[in-house]
């Protein structure tokens, strides 16, 4: 007895002092995969390849379980690895310490090149700055803009001598910040070269290079993936990149938190749930690869997952977390309010971070693939003092880790407190109701669609007095936006539209929607709600009961999907909104919608309709749409949609689809 006492207790002991030591597991792990022996984790000498091997081999050693009979996900994807990026300086050799770096994306080039400075000087003086970008084809030009003080006249110099009509054999550009890596799957068609102030570029006269940089179409890349069985297939998904920016010529990037530190920090976390008793939910652990060249990994696994994406009750994404001093920034934490609630709460309890930033979503990490699935996805990302990530200095030596315990108690807790909670609302974010309007062009909406992780469908208005008044218009509209990743509506103008364009064309688009914003009066005058002198409202009441009239005949005659800014009142009477849209007047427009089974949009930009409206509509089973209606690029990101899911307690099946 006494034996298995003894036993028992050095169990005990042995587990305390295992669960205890977190952080110095955590430090050791780091180190190691930001030692040389890995190459950055990148594409030079397979150090990517070959850290995934370790950080399967750690993951077997706490006994966590792979999908199948590997740990390792293979994938391919395009990227450069650049062997060599040798340099002299007026035939001194530059020591690869990070201060001066070859930008990926820079081809391969060997030789001796005059160093053509353009300084504050030269760029006042337009002149002499066609001279010597002209005359100088052959040369390097060094791009300072110390002392001049004017930044939109260096971006205008600077972009003058990117393009490409302008020949050279490379741009040296000093920077006042630490040179800035980021792995490329391009080559530019000239030699880029970061180089610090501290260099002293007023000295250069002459360069020498010798570079190698190899283009892979298909590298074979791998993630690298386990599980750990719970009491139910409900899934948490713990995910962080490890790979880095890896050698640049022989300039090391450690890569240490970014991102070293949420991979071992996930590591620890798989260690944590094999050794404790077993969880509600099982916990997978994906190690993500390509990352920084365009979230190749976590891509790939969202579109081949291993295990149920519908059954994933939440994506912890963790992406640089060593810091943690003054705070954490939480990205889609207002696309999840509830269980942002709870972390808020948890944070208070536990004590682990002085602010927690809560923002929408962003596609700057590996959490935005699973997002853009619909799987509740969070971001954690520390702020504080570190090692600047994506430079040549961001080592593992200075990955305190100083609000660790914390941080770990905060996500681990949070973990034991989902079980019971309301399952979140998975819905797609889609802004069904986007123009390329002012100054959002079509480049500015593809950037726009990656940051905030929303679908966009781009609407053109199509109807007498608009862009696209007829067939020919819209079928060119739709040839220019064939290749577009964009879903295509007709916004149908005016009551006339039905019969301006073709059956045949208007079901070309993805769908069709309309509002009761623009149309002839019964004294055949053009109205348009939004314009002032335009809108005749004499008695409100009657002026109600006129729409909604109007509204219900356009939902039951007029064939569209969605109707849009759905309780727009005209300016003069938009005070009176809650007065105006009596219960009977909603009903009436929710009746017609509902038998019509036409959409009703939760418009961002009027904050229409109303909560109780919503609520209204919803208990009758009439499905929503979320728009923007922008006129240009300062649009939101469907705050008020959002909102409104949340206070209505809206449920995917509650939403709209294609």
């Amino acid at each position: 007895m006494k034996k298995l006492l003894s036993f028992i207790l050095c169990a005990f002991f042995a587990s305390s002092f295992l669960f205890s030591q977190n952080l110095e597991y955590t430090k050791k792990l780091l180190d190691d995969i930001c030692s040389p022996a890995y190459f950055g984790r990148g594409y030079v000498n397979d150090g990517g390849l070959k850290v995934a091997e370790y950080l399967a081999d750690e993951l077997a050693r706490w006994k966590v379980k792979p999908f199948g009979e590997s740990y390792l996900q293979d994938f391919t994807m395009p990227i450069n690895s650049q062997t060599k990026a040798d340099l002299w300086f007026d035939g001194e050799f530059v020591e690869p310490t990070g201060n001066v770096l070859v930008e990926a994306s820079s081809p391969s080039l060997s030789g001796t090149y005059s160093v053509v400075t353009l300084d504050a000087k030269v760029i006042r003086n337009s002149p002499a700055f066609l001279s010597k970008t002209m005359d100088n084809p052959e040369a390097f030009f060094l791009l300072d803009s110390a002392g001049l003080n004017n930044k939109e006249l260096f971006d205008f110099a600077k972009n003058l001598l990117y393009n490409p009509l302008i020949e050279k054999k490379g741009i040296i550009e000093v920077v006042y910040r630490l040179p800035f890596g980021v792995p490329r799957s391009h080559f530019d068609p000239f030699v880029k070269i970061q180089l610090n102030e501290s260099v002293k570029p007023e000295l250069i006269k002459e360069i020498k290079i010798n570079s190698k940089n190899t283009y892979f179409e298909k590298f074979q890349n791998r993630n690298v993936v386990g599980y750990i069985p719970g009491k139910t297939d409900e899934w948490i998904v713990f995910t962080a990149h490890y790979d880095g920016m890896g050698m640049y010529g022989n300039v090391l990037f450690p890569g240490a938190n970014d991102n070293g530190s949420g991979t071992v920090m996930v590591v620890d976390l798989a260690r944590h749930y094999a050794t404790s008793k077993k969880s509600k939910y099982s916990v997978a652990v994906v190690l993500c690869a390509g990352e920084e060249a365009g979230l190749h990994g976590s891509r790939y696994f969202a579109d081949n997952p291993l295990l149920p994406l519908e059954n994933v009750r939440m994506v912890i994404n963790l992406d640089m977390v060593a810091s943690g001093q003054t705070g954490v920034t939480l990205f889609n934490g207002l696309t999840w309010p509830k269980e942002t609630e709870m972390i808020q709460r948890i944070n208070k309890e536990v004590d682990a971070f002085s602010k927690i930033r809560v923002v929408g979503p962003a596609a700057n990490s590996d959490h935005h693939p699973f997002h853009l699935k619909g799987v509740p996805a969070l971001f954690f990302i520390t702020s504080g003092k570190v090692g600047p990530g994506h430079t040549a200095f961001d080592y593992a030596k200075d990955s305190h880790f100083p609000r660790y315990d914390q941080m770990f108690t905060l996500i681990t807790d949070f973990i034991d407190q989902l079980p019971g909670t309301p399952e979140p609302v998975r819905y797609p974010l889609i802004d069904y109701h986007v123009h390329l309007k002012g100054d959002m062009t079509y480049e500015m909406a593809l950037e726009k669609s990656r940051k905030s992780g929303i679908q966009y469908g781009i609407a053109v208005n199509c109807g007498l007095g608009f862009p696209v008044n007829d067939d020919a218009g819209a079928l060119a509209f739709l040839e220019s936006m064939k290749d577009s990743p964009f879903m295509l509506a007709m916004q149908a103008e005016g009551r006339e539209w039905i019969s301006t364009f073709s059956k045949k064309v208007i079901r070309q688009f993805d769908y069709v929607f309309t509002d009761a914003m623009t149309y002839t009066d019964e004294n055949g005058k053009r109205v348009r709600l939004w314009i002032p002198d335009e809108v005749e409202v004499g008695d409100p009441e009657v002026f109600m009961d006129d729409l909604v009239g109007r509204i219900v005949k356009i939902i039951s005659t007029e064939p569209i999907d969605i109707y849009v800014n759905p309780t727009f009142l005209p300016p003069v009477i938009a005070d009176q909104y809650d007065a105006l849209w009596t219960p009977e007047r909603m009903d009436r427009v929710i009746a017609a919608a509902k038998k019509h089974r036409v959409a009703i949009e939760i418009n961002n930009r009027y904050r229409i309709p109303s909560e109780t409206f919503i609520k209204r509509a919803k208990d009758q089973g009439v499905k929503f749409a979320f728009g923007t209606n922008n006129t240009d690029s300062k649009m939101g990101d469907l705050n008020y949609c959002r909102e409104m899911v949340t206070k209505c307690g809206l449920v995917a099946s509650d939403i709209w689809k294609l």
